[in-house]
């Protein structure tokens, strides 16, 4: 699966950041309640010259199926962030996240 966004954020005082936003996940089920999964996303700055890939996230988990459309999804995300500066961010996400639907 793949998926472009193009996002224009705005900060208090400051020129608003264009950027595009590149993911790309492969799933796989195993069952009908289990389905892990591995994405990878990339973060370019429009306006960058000099090196415009500003943020990569790359994540792993599954998603577990409940009744009545729930879910429950486990995962990890390895997050580098502000790749345009010397010292660029590393961050690491544990996370539960649970999904309903109406």
């Amino acid at each position: 699966k793949h998926r472009t966004k193009y996002q224009r954020t705005y900060e208090k005082g400051e020129i608003p950041e264009e950027l595009i936003r590149n993911k790309f996940s492969i799933m796989y089920r195993l069952n009908k309640k289990i389905e892990p999964y591995v994405s990878g996303e990339f973060i370019q700055l429009i306006d960058a010259h000099n090196y415009p890939l500003d943020e990569t996230r790359f994540s792993f988990g599954l998603t577990y199926e409940l009744p009545r459309k729930n879910s429950i999804k486990i995962f990890y995300t390895l997050k580098n962030e502000d790749k345009t500066k010397n010292n660029p961010d590393e961050i690491g996400v544990f996370g539960l996240s649970y999904n309903f639907s109406l």
